[in-house]
């Protein structure tokens, strides 16, 4: 998955009811600045294709992460030096696998401004800071909090809780949803902070409907 991208993930157990493990490689900035240096990786061109690509599989990917299974339960022998050479072996597999991830990777170019009104109504469930829609959409913040308001006529904290209550609404009513399977998808941070903000909103108890 490309930098600046709004994701959320599905836990689900096992056909046991065991708990899901998880296994995520985050290549940062300096990991990626520092490999283009060392391998003379010139400026890419800003990459604007897939936002997600599927490994499903890559026998390659399967082994590099079988071996990382073992830090699971012995987190403590993933040194940082480790932790580095293995950063570096997902960067080669990626350029292995294909040519796109030259560009996918080493595009370090800032988001451009885009489109705010459509960006928002599709992401308006993630539960993220200001600044970071602000970032996602090519703008400074304060540049966001204006535009914002020239599109919307409401501040953006306003616009969000209205949208989310709105979603929650459609779907505990028309969807027959609990409020408890429904406050953290539409960006709630917690039950009762969504509850009582339901209620000012609507007069009734989200159970209610």
């Amino acid at each position: 998955m490309r930098r600046n991208q709004l994701f959320k993930k599905l836990k689900k157990l096992g056909q046991n009811g065991e708990l899901p493990k998880l296994i995520s490689i985050f290549l940062d900035q300096n990991a990626l600045h520092k490999y283009a240096a060392e391998n003379n990786i010139s400026k890419q061109t800003a990459y604007k294709a897939k936002a997600m690509v599927d490994l499903t599989g890559n026998v390659f990917f399967k082994g590099f992460f079988d071996s990382l299974l073992p830090y699971i339960d012995h987190p403590k022998r993933l040194t940082a030096k480790i932790a580095e050479l293995k950063t570096g072996e997902a960067i080669e597999l990626l350029l292995q696998t294909d040519a796109v991830f030259q560009n996918f990777l080493f595009g370090f170019q800032e988001p451009y401004k885009i489109d705010l009104e459509a960006y928002m109504h599709h992401n308006y469930q993630y539960n993220i800071p200001l600044s970071s829609f602000a970032k996602f959409t090519g703008r400074s913040l304060s540049t966001f909090k204006r535009d914002f308001s020239k599109i919307f006529a409401t501040t953006p904290e306003k616009w969000l809780q209205q949208k989310r209550l709105e979603q929650a609404h459609y779907l505990i009513s028309k969807k027959k949803l609990r409020p408890s399977e429904v406050y953290l998808d539409v960006g709630f941070e917690n039950l009762s902070h969504f509850s009582a903000a339901f209620k000012k909103q609507y007069g009734i108890n989200a159970s209610d409907l």
